[in-house]
Order: structure tokens, then C-alpha cells, then sequence
């Protein structure tokens, strides 16, 4: 299977001449009544503040990839037995990381733990990549769960809640808000064509009047223009604009192939632009590395602060200017498995969109990193790039690297990181040690990864 063709499995590739979506490893249109049965009537926010028109027309065509992950030469099945391993353990999350409540499911970061946005986030993209029955139930307890507990009258949701559901942190988290959006996105394309239907106590007006606000709400509390420049904030907190002329990037957040997504449904805001601009401030980030803060073998630090004179970035180093300025502890504490998003948002960039900045940044972190083979790959966190107690040559690391790897276009390399990667697979979730499932991070960035390399 192609990564092309099975890249439906997460996106909205289309390859027929009515512009719908096909889903290349999923076992059909989403069974209605369990997913009905599961759903409640969503409470949604009635505040709609500038109207937009979403297109009614499935998307078209506009992915150009030549990279190819047909098969796995290292397993017996080829890419039929990659896809039943990736489906294995993407039924299986819900029950690892998965906590009911009376109007949904939240994601909770570990067992016992508290629940973040980014769950949902994760998640939304993680169910609407699978067209099965337990996919889109799944999906539908994770739409609730947004719009009952974590959903402000901001528009966008707050970051963290108590496992009763109640608001642990109103700050919003910007990247799980934007993936929660790209994945109602998907599942409006994947529904006006034909694919999945909505739970019957949920119109298709409803939704798409749903998606109008939050691709609103987005905008209004998250994106920034700064000269001349659109600023992609990690919250709608007050510490993230500091009124000095700097502003708080936390690199992993964008994404540019989103945001792109975006665009295609809605015409009322500039989202090709503030993707331009998300990348040219990533170039600026690359370039500076060295200087920047970055720990371990990521040289992408988890954030930077910026400033924007004309249309000019100015990155400077967080972790120095914090110190100085008396900050202490693990804000000073540069996150590397954080950090590695970026291999992800870049990579979803150079295979879906063929862009070739993201395919450029790629090479770089390749280069720098000295990646040459999963053995080589290891993930560190910490002051100095001490390793964390998850942190070295970890499923994780060989997940991202190995599509650092494949995003950089060096298809015959990346074999060996997804082989790895698979000999991982414990049925219930990826990695090699057991502590793996207990940290939703991790079975949520791997997913995502294998999803856009199948």
C-alpha cells in the first residue's frame, strides 16, 4: 500500500473524479447505531462571531508525493500485517488512556492522571483517520467530552481538566485545538461524501455551524499579526504576549499542513499565509539552533521567544532570557519529547503537501542529528540534554526520526526505523518497555506516525 493511497487513512485524499475522500485500509462506513448510541447532544457555545461560508464540495485533489512505504521487508504480511498491527493498537487506546464520564470521553495523560486538550487533539486525528465502527464511536465520546467539559465561552478549549471534569487550567493549548479542528474537518469531508454518518442526535448543519465557530474562535484567540507577520500563539493566556515585543513560540504546536487544511474550507481567513509565515519562522529556528537551546539530538528547542521587526523574526533564546529575568525549575527545562512534534508537523507538510521547506527542515534535523539508523535515534530531556527517565533509544524516537527520514524523501532508509518500530508493537500499544502504555504521548505520536507512512 502506498503512502499515498493509505495517507486517506489519516487525510482527505481524493482519487476520483467527484473529489471524495477514500479510506484504503478501513472495513467501511462507520456502523450508526453504536456511534448514535454512545452520543449525547453535544452542548455547543451560541456565540458565532464573524460568519464564514465552509465549501460544500468534498475536497479535491492537491497531494503530490513520489515517497513509497509499500511493505515492511522485515515482516511476514507486508503492509496488509503493518495495518492490522497500527488498527490493533488504535482500537486498543481508548481502553489505555480512555475515562468515561456522563457526556464523553476524556484522554487522560497517564492512568489516575489529569486530562489535557492535547488528548483531544491527538485523538480526533487518530479516529478520524479509521473509517471502522470503533473509530468513529470512539470519535464521537471525544466530540462530547470537547463540548461538555473542556470547551470555553472563549470558543476554544481550556487545557486541562480533573479527571471529575471539572477545569484544572482555562489557559488554552493552541496545537490541541488546532488538531481537534483539522479532525471535525476530515470527518465533515469524510461525511458530505458519503463515507461515515453523523450520530442522530447530531444534524450535518449543526456540525458545520460547529466547525464555523471553532475555525473562528481559533483565529481569534491564537493567531497574531505582528509586523506584517501572522504569529501562531501556543494559548490565549495573558504569559504568551508579553508586552515587551516578544511573544512565546513553542515550535511543535503549528502545523503547517492544518493550517492548510484550513484554508481549504475556509475562505475568510489567511491560513495559506500564516502557514508561509509558521515556516519561515521555523527556517529562522533551524538556522539559529546551535544558539537556541535545544537539548539532546532535536536541534529544535520546544520554544523560542520572537520578535517581529518589519517582516523580519528575531529568535532569541528562552531558557537564557528566563534566567536572567529569575525564572526557575522545569520552565527553564528544555523538553525534548515535546520538542520532537516538529518532526511531525514537518513531515505531514513534506508527504501531504509536498513542501518543500518542510522536506529542507527535515534533511537539516537529519544532518545535524546525526541520524544514520534507529540505534542512532535517541530522545533526551532535560538541562544540558540529560536523559529523562523515558528517554533513550525509545520507540518514540525511532517513530520520529524514521519520519524525519522518510519526510526528507530517503524512502530506502526509513525501512529499518518502521521495522523497529513494529517489533515494538505489544499488540495493546507500541514500545518497548511496558512503561510505554502508560504515557498517552507516546501511543498518540506513534499512531499519528504510522498513519502517515501506511
Amino acid at each position: 500500500m502506498s503512502i499515498v493511497s493509505d495517507i486517506v487513512a489519516f487525510f482527505y485524499l481524493t482519487g476520483s473524479s467527484s473529489g471524495c475522500s477514500r479510506k484504503s485500509s478501513s472495513s467501511g462506513p462507520a456502523n450508526t447505531s453504536s456511534a448514535s448510541s454512545a452520543t449525547s447532544e453535544p452542548e455547543i457555545p451560541q456565540a458565532a462571531p464573524v460568519p464564514i461560508t465552509l465549501r460544500n464540495e468534498c475536497l479535491p485533489v492537491r497531494i503530490t508525493s513520489t515517497a513509497q512505504l509499500t511493505q515492511l521487508g522485515c515482516l511476514t504480511g507486508g503492509a496488509a500485517s503493518v495495518n492490522a498491527g497500527i488498527e490493533e493498537v488504535r482500537n486498543n487506546y481508548l481502553g489505555l488512556f480512555g475515562h468515561q464520564l456522563g457526556n464523553g470521553t476524556l484522554i487522560v495523560r497517564r492512568p489516575d492522571d489529569f486530562a489535557v486538550s492535547e488528548g483531544i487533539g491527538f485523538g480526533g486525528l487518530i479516529f478520524s483517520a479509521s473509517s471502522t465502527a470503533e473509530s468513529q464511536a470512539a470519535y464521537w465520546q471525544l466530540y462530547n467530552a470537547r463540548n461538555n467539559y473542556f470547551l470555553q465561552p472563549s470558543g476554544v478549549m481550556a487545557w486541562s481538566l480533573n479527571l471529575d471534569g471539572s477545569v484544572r487550567s482555562s489557559d488554552s493549548a493552541s496545537d490541541g485545538d488546532q488538531d481537534w479542528i483539522a479532525s471535525e474537518l476530515i470527518m465533515l469531508d469524510r461525511v458530505q461524501c458519503g463515507q461515515v454518518n453523523l450520530p442522530d442526535s447530531l444534524s450535518l448543519t449543526a456540525f458545520r455551524d460547529q466547525v464555523q465557530r471553532d475555525l473562528n474562535a481559533f483565529w481569534d484567540n491564537h493567531i497574531r499579526e505582528r509586523g506584517n507577520r501572522l504569529i501562531f500563539l501556543p494559548t490565549n493566556g495573558t504569559w504568551a504576549q508579553r508586552g515587551d515585543g516578544r511573544d512565546v513560540y513553542y515550535t511543535n504546536y503549528a502545523d503547517p499542513s492544518l493550517l492548510r487544511l484550513f484554508a481549504a474550507f475556509d475562505p475568510a481567513h489567511d491560513w495559506n499565509r500564516l502557514a508561509n509565515d509558521v515556516q519561515a519562522l521555523n527556517q529562522e529556528v533551524l538556522q539559529a539552533h546551535s544558539s537556541l537551546g535545544a537539548a539532546g539530538q532535536n536541534p529544535v528547542p520546544a520554544k523560542v521567544f520572537i520578535q517581529v521587526n518589519s517582516q523580519n523574526f528575531t529568535v532569541e533564546n528562552y531558557y537564557e532570557i528566563s534566567r536572567r529575568e529569575g525564572v526557575t525549575g522545569d520552565a527553564l527545562v528544555d523538553n525534548e519529547a515535546d520538542a520532537i512534534r516538529f518532526f511531525l508537523r514537518q513531515a505531514r507538510a513534506a508527504v501531504l503537501d509536498n513542501d518543500h521547506t518542510a522536506q529542507e527542515n527535515l534533511r537539516q534535523i537529519v544532518q545535524i542529528a546525526r541520524i544514520t539508523d534507529p540505534a542512532s535515534a535517541h530522545l533526551y530531556a532535560g538541562a544540558e540534554g540529560a536523559p529523562s527517565p523515558f528517554g533513550w533509544s525509545n520507540t518514540l524516537a525511532r517513530a520520529s526520526y524514521g519520519l524525519a527520514v522518510l519526510g526528507s524523501g530517503d524512502t530506502s532508509s526509513a525501512e529499518a526505523f518502521f521495522c523497529s518500530v513494529m517489533n515494538d508493537r505489544h499488540d495493546a500499544y507500541f514500545g518497548e518497555w511496558a512503561g510505554a502504555r502508560d504515557y498517552y504521548y507516546d501511543q498518540s505520536m506513534i499512531l499519528q506516525i504510522m498513519d502517515l507512512a501506511f
